[in-house]
């Protein structure tokens, strides 16, 4: 008897656990009704500005989020006004863990726990609606010298980290590193190389079918780079310059496998 029940708990356990997660994936791949993604800025140094950055920005900031993919959709056969909805939150103080140097299986492990458990406590704010994804955009002002940290979002956990500049220029290239992040949430894969930069061809061409190939006038959004030659690349600077090629578009659900 006791056997039996301790089996029935156990089963329990797991429905609770598999169908939030069904219902999760179905939701995010059906794009039948808008995904609410939920924005959390935090300050990743103590500069002024980043914090002055912060303090100023609005939830009209991301209206260019929506309004990609409400474009992008619509290409693909779906009309729903608003596909994806961005709800910006409170800031928080919190730095999320740094992935692991050396990228081994346990490291990994290990790491994503801690992300999970880091989200999870971070995310939850009183009197907001609830969100079904979690992007936590970490600003800091750039040096003389520019550099771009590595952005991350693990799909499991529905939540992913945008490293990002303060500073209204660079408003156009944090919302293409925040559109690429919130697409590995669905599944979408990178499609760039991941030592040279260079853009993958076919997959990672906005129109891999252009004649001639060169230069591309757009880049895919997994790879967020316009290929002007077969060495030769930019840096999309702004969500005009990017589009969802049919590659990615299979992969968050948005076309069947031609």
């Amino acid at each position: 008897m006791f056997r039996k029940l301790r089996i029935l708990i156990l089963l329990l356990i797991l429905l609770g656990v598999a169908v939030p997660a069904a219902w999760y994936h179905y939701k995010l791949w059906s794009w039948k009704q808008p995904i609410v993604v939920a924005v959390i800025p935090i300050a990743g140094d103590d500069h002024p500005a980043t914090a002055r950055h912060i303090a100023e920005l609005r939830a009209d900031d991301f209206i260019p989020v929506e309004q990609f993919f409400s474009r992008e959709a619509s290409r693909y056969g779906f009309h729903l006004l608003r596909p994806i909805r961005m709800q910006l939150r409170e800031p928080v103080d919190s730095l999320p863990p740094d992935p692991p140097e050396a990228h081994g299986i346990i490291n990994m492990v290990e790491w994503s726990l801690r992300f999970r458990w880091w989200a999870a406590h971070q995310a939850p704010q009183y009197g907001m609606e609830p969100a079904d994804l979690t992007l936590f955009m970490v600003y800091r002002t750039p040096s003389k010298r520019v550099e771009y940290s590595h952005s991350y979002a693990l799909r499991k956990t529905r939540a992913g980290v945008v490293k990002a500049f303060a500073g209204r220029k660079w408003r156009g290239r944090n919302q293409v590193v925040l559109v690429h992040e919130l697409l590995h949430l669905f599944g979408a894969s990178d499609k760039y190389d991941l030592e040279s930069g260079q853009p993958l061809f076919p997959h990672g061409y906005a129109d891999p079918e252009q004649q001639p190939l060169y230069p591309q006038h757009m880049a895919e959004i997994m790879a967020g780079r316009i290929p002007l030659g077969p060495q030769r690349y930019i840096l999309a600077d702004h969500l005009n310059q990017v589009l969802i090629n049919r590659f990615t578009a299979v992969e968050i659900g948005w076309q069947e496998e031609p």
